[in-house]
């Protein structure tokens, strides 16, 4: 190594470390140069380049923040030490080598503790937010950064800790519009806001200089809690443990995508912590999911949740996430007597003669629900659990939103201001053959049943008398002909029929219309299809008679009848039932390879991308029935016209596939590819006039 190539790196640390970054890239940076004047192995050159760093090397060593580092850095700092601390000149700052070693070696275990699925302090209420810093050689570091936020009467203005070093108007805008949306939402909590104040946000580990939006939910929901504790509203928001949010928000409360590739790096931050959920935009979940589970065959043990949201609302909405509840009358009048201690003693008796009355929770309206894979649980806008039942269900499925839904919902059928709960009791009939044959309750008040309903239909193909064993799923409801309905599918847990069918919600009893598929249902929802101001049925599933997913979409009037599939799995006896259209998505090349009979859309896949107006949907191969080895393959968002695609590649199936191609058991090109997408785009299949086309077949 050349003294004048040492020379240039130390001409360019300097400058470095002089300008705006955090502690830990400049330590990172620190250490880079060290190991390489140490591979000069010139003791004199090792000593005169060094010795001006130590000081700066061993301060920020004792401020390193572990959080969204990956511990290897740690274990690559301890080399360094030992390799240093065999130079007589390093042993001046012997204490400062002490004290490292022992920093590091405790916060590689708290580090390591976390990954391994131990919560160290279970009681800690916080909200995260990873930042992404860039090095010049493009290097992503993560952290996790901490917002507190004070609020006081007085000049409108933000003061910001640290203050910034240059301007960004996406920040400035960002900080107006995330103060404007919690005013919003507060003010059905407080009765006036004031329309001055002075706001302090301090950023807690003063990591760097934060520019952009992406903290943009996070900051709205600081400002949302320090409102209400300013204004000792009788309702507050506590944040229940460790969570981690990303995702900028707009004025109508929508939190804003982020991207692929900065998602994907934000989950490797979170997921080096102790956050236990990360919320992400909606949008992004499924890149979060597919980074976690990469992460996750590093660590199995790491307990972390990703939860996608849609808008701010769709996270107040999740007690798991935070808890909106009454304040105790004792508390928020401790609060008011400390602030206004004149006035305060005016009413304290008034206080003592209500307070009973504030103190009990007596609304037992059914507001939402969570499940934690033996029971569902029905809270109320409070987020106190006034029901459950028993209802033992997949992990994959209780910790997904979009898929827990399909088991339960809420109605007010008889305008009394109170929702019924409609809902699946999954309960096993026959334990000696093994047959499910789940019901479909209807319940008044927590307590009375409105009514039960099992799927009891007996059909047959040309193979086979089919049983009449079904499980049950909800799908949503509608009202026509003057009917309340709710649209259910049953799906026969022995062979290939399914059946959307609806029952009447208040009398329970099923409407004569029933749409037959020759395979299983995974999604379902309403959407006006064909843009005639009516809703449409639009469903997800797999075609037992094509061995191939599905995507389709039928209007209630022609929803009788059965979906067309090859004549041996026709259902007899039933009319074809038209659709508004229907697409199949023929099995990827890995699926035969790996002898896998058919492609699938994921339970719970379907979602729809309001703000682009897509249909989106993910394709999933599994190895055995429980559904644990799941490997997402392909995420398939179906624009407005019915016809055309945008696909993405999972990074799961990425890594899988690639490694195929590398060992020739799968032809080029590569998986994430234009190539590649362009060949499974020209596989896709299209319903017209009865017969099967390619898309250069549509108008």
């Amino acid at each position: 190594m050349k003294i004048l190539e040492v020379e240039k790196e130390y001409t360019d640390l300097q400058s470095f470390l002089s300008e705006a970054s955090s502690r830990r890239t400049k330590l990172i940076r620190i250490s880079e140069f060290f190991d390489l004047v140490l591979s000069t192995s010139n003791l004199n050159l090792i000593e005169a380049y060094i010795s001006d760093f130590l000081p700066r090397y061993f301060t920020l060593m004792k401020l390193v923040k572990i959080r969204g580092l990956n511990p290897d850095v740690l274990v690559k700092l301890q080399d360094q030490l030992t390799k240093l601390s065999k130079f007589d000149f390093v042993q001046n700052y012997r204490q400062d080598l002490e004290d490292s070693f022992a920093i590091l070696k405790n916060k590689y275990e708290l580090l390591s503790s976390w990954l391994n699925g131990h919560l160290t302090n279970p009681n800690n209420n916080l909200i995260y937010f990873p930042v992404l810093e860039k090095n010049e050689s493009k290097k992503v570091m993560g952290f996790l950064e901490i917002i507190r936020v004070g609020i006081s009467d007085g000049e409108s203005k933000f003061i910001i800790d640290p203050a910034e070093s240059e301007e960004d108007d996406l920040l400035e805008i960002q900080l107006h519009l995330c103060w404007e949306v919690a005013v919003g939402y507060c003010k059905k909590y407080i009765k006036k806001i004031k329309p001055n104040h002075t706001v302090e946000l301090k950023f807690e580990n003063k990591l760097g200089v934060y520019v952009g939006n992406s903290f943009g939910i996070a900051l709205t929901l600081a400002f949302i809690e320090a409102l209400l504790k300013h204004y000792n509203s009788s309702t507050i928001v506590n944040i229940n443990g460790c969570i981690a949010v990303t995702g900028g928000i707009d004025k109508n409360s929508k939190i804003l995508s982020t991207g692929k590739t900065t998602i994907e790096s934000k989950v490797e931050t979170v997921f080096y912590s102790d956050a236990h959920i990360f919320c992400v935009p909606k949008s992004d979940e499924m890149w979060a999911e597919e980074k976690l589970k990469e992460m996750k065959l590093l660590f199995p043990e790491r307990d972390l949740r990703i939860i996608g949201l849609a808008d701010l609302y769709d996270l107040l909405d999740r007690r798991q996430i935070v808890d909106v509840r009454k304040q105790k009358l004792v508390v928020r009048t401790g609060k008011f007597v400390k602030k206004n201690w004149v006035s305060a003693a005016a009413t304290v008796l008034l206080a003592i003669l209500f307070a009973y009355l504030f103190v009990m929770d007596f609304d037992d309206n059914p507001d939402s629900y969570y499940a934690d894979g033996n029971n569902i649980y029905v809270l109320n806008k409070n987020g106190k659990k006034i029901w459950s039942y028993n209802c033992t269900i997949a992990k994959y499925v209780y910790t997904d939103a979009n898929a827990l839904k399909y088991y339960i919902k809420f109605r007010d059928i008889d305008d009394d201001g109170i929702n019924e709960i409609f809902y699946v009791d999954p309960a096993i009939n026959n334990t000696h053959n093994k047959t499910y044959q789940s019901t479909l309750i209807g319940l008044k008040n927590l307590k009375d049943t409105l009514w039960t309903y099992i799927f009891r239909d007996s059909v047959s193909s040309e193979r086979e008398i089919l049983s009449n064993n079904y499980t049950l799923s909800i799908i949503d409801f509608i009202n026509l002909d003057d009917k309340d309905l709710i649209i259910c599918w049953a799906q026969n847990t022995t062979s290939f029929s399914n059946a959307v069918f609806l029952i009447d919600t208040k009398t329970g009893k099923r409407i004569d219309k029933t749409h037959w598929v020759s395979g299983h249902i995974t999604g379902g929802m309403l959407l006006d299809l064909n843009h005639d101001g009516l809703e449409d049925l639009l469903l997800t599933g797999i075609d037992n008679g094509f061995e191939e997913a599905v995507i389709w979409g039928v209007e209630f009037k022609q929803l009788d009848g059965y979906r067309p599939t090859i004549p041996s799995y026709i259902i007899k006896d039933k009319e074809e039932s038209l659709p508004i259209f229907y697409i199949r998505i023929p099995k990827l090349d890995y699926e035969n390879f790996m002898g896998f009979r058919s492609s699938g859309i994921d339970f719970g896949s379907l979602t729809y991308l309001a703000n682009d107006s897509l249909i989106r949907c993910g394709t999933l191969s599994y190895r055995d029935p429980s559904m644990i080895d799941r490997l997402p393959l392909m995420d398939y968002r179906l624009k407005s016209n019915l016809k055309d695609f945008n696909i993405y590649v999972s990074s799961s199936f990425r890594v899988v596939r690639d490694s195929l191609v590398a060992k020739g058991f799968l032809e080029e090109p590569y998986t994430d590819t234009r190539e590649y997408i362009d060949l499974q785009k020209n596989k896709i299949l299209y319903w017209k006039d009865g017969n099967w086309v390619k898309r250069n077949a549509l108008n």
